[in-house]
């Protein structure tokens, strides 16, 4: 896959980039999970996972009721490890397709960035991304995440908040939309949700650990629409950063309070 380096460097100096994907392989994997939350929502049990070392299901079907002002919402979580009953053969293997695709759009980057900008990073990213995508580290497994807030009341979206990737891409909203804080005196900020065709790449705080505070976490939050559903797709590629990364809040400010 064939990664310009102009969006590289885009991204080094913005902290977000869009890039180019196939927006059949998207379409096609939203669908999957929204069948796939349906399927199995009366019985999560059946397809929801806890990894060894993580404190909740993080694979499979995750449920998040209404709680401390957040919305009511499901996610299903795909990764190399999700053990998927035989009846969702089909839409596990939509969902490996977009992973795959972007797995390898991840690991060109960071074969990129260890090309060119080795000495931001303490080590090489590259076989780091692999690691992720391939092995089942706790809070560092690579996973797709199609999400969707059901049409209720008193919905307000995602808080403000970063990400515990090292880079996150935003494939699209239907009934919602991301928006990118870049002034910390601008709650609101910017509408940044990519058009169709496109996916937003951009850093979270696993970024900030590797590049020794070079690199900053992107704080966004979204917004959901009313009267009608949200759904969303978006990639978290992990790194290894010797942290375990439960938090993304308390890794940044653990971050800091050691510099």
């Amino acid at each position: 896959m064939l990664v310009p380096q102009s969006l590289v460097r885009t991204l080094l100096s913005e902290g977000m980039v869009l890039v180019s994907v196939d927006q059949t392989l998207v379409d096609d994997a939203l669908g999957a999970c929204l069948e796939l939350i349906t399927m199995f929502q009366d019985d999560p049990g059946k397809c929801s996972y806890t990894r060894a070392g993580e404190y909740e299901p993080e694979v499979g079907l995750v449920y998040r009721p209404v709680k401390n002002g957040s919305d009511h919402k499901y996610f299903f979580h795909y990764s190399h490890d999700l053990q998927f009953p035989v009846e969702a053969t089909k839409q596990c293997g939509v969902l490996k397709k977009l992973y795959e695709m972007l797995g390898l759009l991840s690991l060109t980057i960071g074969q990129q960035l260890d090309d060119e900008y080795s000495e931001l990073f303490s080590s090489p990213l590259a076989p780091n991304i692999l690691q992720c995508l391939l092995q089942s580290l706790p809070y560092s497994t690579t996973t797709l995440r199609g999400l969707w807030y059901p049409n209720t009341v008193d919905r307000n979206g995602a808080k403000a908040h970063i990400d515990r990737s090292f880079i996150t891409a935003h494939l699209g909203d239907e009934g919602g939309n991301l928006w990118a804080i870049l002034n910390p005196d601008d709650e609101q900020g910017v509408p940044v949700s990519p058009p169709k065709g496109k996916a937003l790449l951009f850093f979270g705080v696993k970024a900030l650990h590797v590049s020794g505070g070079r690199l900053k976490p992107l704080r966004h939050r979204s917004t959901v629409e009313q009267d009608g559903d949200r759904k969303a797709l978006v990639q978290f590629t992990h790194l290894d950063v010797n942290v375990l990364v439960s938090d993304a809040k308390k890794a940044h400010d653990a971050f800091y309070e050691r510099v």
